[in-house]
């Protein structure tokens, strides 16, 4: 488990997603936010440009060095994310593809051989991992070595088909991360016709009531095969 990026002035190094194009410049970039488990939280953007040279020279007008440059080597890598300070409960994400990550997103990443992204994000959307993750760490910070004293069923990446299963979670987060007019992924299907707008809203509230009974049936297969580990 790694702390991220500080960046000494917001303003100046991130944009929201939908402000820039991502590009060598902009890179996706795991902030933390409010709660979500599986995926979620895609809306910034951080300059990365030429390996983050803006960002990891930025100093002041004595010559120190303002920004926080740390953990950068797994910047880019396959792992998972989670918002540090919350006072909701525990949950972890993917990291989207070609990110960085903030103080504020702190990211668990596999040991090659031992475990998996997918087995990380199981263990650690259980319930009763989030209950021991709380009762150790003090007030709303889920700081990453609180997590690495927690114990870990290594096996699980071992077991048939619980990484499809995860994949599963994966996918259907991401369908209702459609719903959501601020994610890369919104998509508004339709425009409105002369039937109305309860009409129109009406099947899209069911088919996501739908995914997220769904999500919630394969959550649940995942947390009992976790907890008899």
């Amino acid at each position: 488990a790694r702390q991220g990026l500080i960046t000494g002035d917001n303003e100046r190094f991130l944009r929201l997603r939908w402000e820039v194009s991502l590009s060598e410049r902009w890179v996706r970039y795991a902030k933390g936010g409010t709660f979500r488990r599986w995926a979620g939280n895609d809306e910034w953007a951080v300059d990365w440009e030429f390996d983050g040279a803006r960002l990891r020279h930025f100093t002041d007008d004595a010559g120190d060095l303002r920004s926080r440059p740390q953990n950068i080597q797994y910047f880019f890598t396959d792992g998972c994310s989670w918002s540090s300070n919350s006072v909701s409960a525990f949950g972890v994400r993917r990291l989207e593809h070609r990110s960085a990550f903030d103080a504020g997103g702190s990211s668990a990443f596999p040991k090659p051989g031992v475990t998996t992204t997918e087995a990380l994000m199981g263990v650690f959307n259980t319930p009763s991992f989030g209950q021991m993750y709380s009762a150790i760490q003090p007030g709303a910070n889920f700081r990453e070595g609180y997590l690495q004293s927690l114990p870990f069923p290594s096996r699980l990446s071992k077991l048939d088909d619980f990484d499809a299963v995860i994949a599963t979670c994966l996918r259907l987060q991401q369908r209702l991360q459609e719903f959501e007019i601020t994610s890369e992924s919104f998509g508004f299907p339709t425009p409105i016709e002369n039937n109305g707008l309860r009409a129109f809203c009406t099947p899209l509230l069911a088919e996501k009531i739908g995914i997220q009974l769904e999500l919630h049936d394969y959550e649940c297969r995942i947390w009992d095969r976790v907890e008899a580990e």
